[in-house]
């Protein structure tokens, strides 16, 4: 047991911290967060929780139709839905900021433990962590990566009830259902699948991260300390392979003007035409992007 928790420490780098064990196989399991070192806490699984799981647990009284089956990955998809994770910089039913990842976080993190696999927390924000998961590879150097994000959007005006789960017409509706949950869902029970089986050739890493819908700060700290050969994210693309994103920047613009009287309007400057001068100037930019050609997008 010394030795397993020694190569897990060592692979988790400075910072990492193993839980303590439940029983002697969950302590000797040789795995752990290879691909990404990370300052949170490796969990382990107790006993036969993993027996136990069931996702249908989180899903009683959900509006399924008797005649549509819940598969496994769908069961885990209503149950995610069912968590609010409203980013806070969004408003969330009720009109305050969504209370974030958090019920979301512990859920991925309960489902990876249950399945024994290797996870950890990896602190962002106050209350705020990405959950990352490890099955551990036949060559511990190489490393893909299987990443969703948990936060979503804000509910307002969405004319079904956001987070109770609804299957219609073979969809299942709700806040956070196609971006991203079910990427989420899916992910997990892959990851699950490899758990069960031998070895995959390589180290596969889940990293369900927070923040996306905002400032992408969880997937900013994720890759500060990643190495890794190849990445999946899992963003609705109508299932159409995207290699490439065009990514975004946001910028704030403060234009300054000069007070006078109105009197003698000729003394000041008014920074209303100032930054309308800026509008149009951004405007244009805009057409002239849109005027380029990119292959790949």
């Amino acid at each position: 047991q010394r030795a397993a928790r020694q190569a897990v420490a060592e692979r988790m780098g400075p910072g990492g911290s193993l839980a303590g064990a439940s029983d002697g196989a969950a302590a000797t399991r040789p795995s752990g967060a290879a691909s990404c070192p990370s300052s949170g806490s490796v969990v382990r699984p107790g006993g036969s929780a993993a027996k136990r799981w069931r996702a249908s647990r989180y899903t009683a009284g959900l509006s399924v139709p008797r005649e549509i089956p819940m598969t496994a990955v769908a069961e885990t998809l209503a149950a995610l839905v069912a968590i609010d994770s409203v980013n806070p910089a969004f408003p969330t039913r009720g009109g305050g900021p969504g209370p974030g990842e958090a019920g979301v976080a512990a859920w991925v993190e309960r489902f990876l433990v249950a399945h024994g696999i290797a996870t950890t927390t990896q602190a962002v924000l106050p209350g705020r962590a990405n959950v990352l998961g490890v099955v551990a590879g036949r060559d511990r150097g190489r490393c893909v990566v299987l990443e969703a994000h948990m936060d979503t959007v804000s509910p307002e005006g969405m004319v079904i009830e956001p987070f109770t789960p609804r299957v219609a017409d073979g969809r299942l509706h709700g806040r956070g259902a196609c971006d991203v949950k079910g990427g989420l869902a899916a992910m997990l029970h892959a990851v699950a699948d490899l758990a069960a089986g031998p070895p995959p050739p390589g180290d596969v890493l889940l990293a369900a991260v927070i923040d996306e819908e905002h400032a992408f700060r969880g997937v900013s700290r994720l890759v500060a300390e990643l190495r890794a050969d190849r990445a999946v994210v899992a963003e609705p693309t109508d299932l159409r392979i995207v290699t490439a994103t065009k990514g975004v920047l946001r910028f704030r613009i403060e234009v300054h003007g000069r007070a006078a009287h109105t009197s003698t309007p000729s003394l000041g400057a008014t920074a209303i035409v100032q930054a309308a001068r800026v509008v149009v100037a951004i405007d244009a930019f805009h057409a002239a992007l849109a005027a380029r050609c990119q292959p790949l997008l």
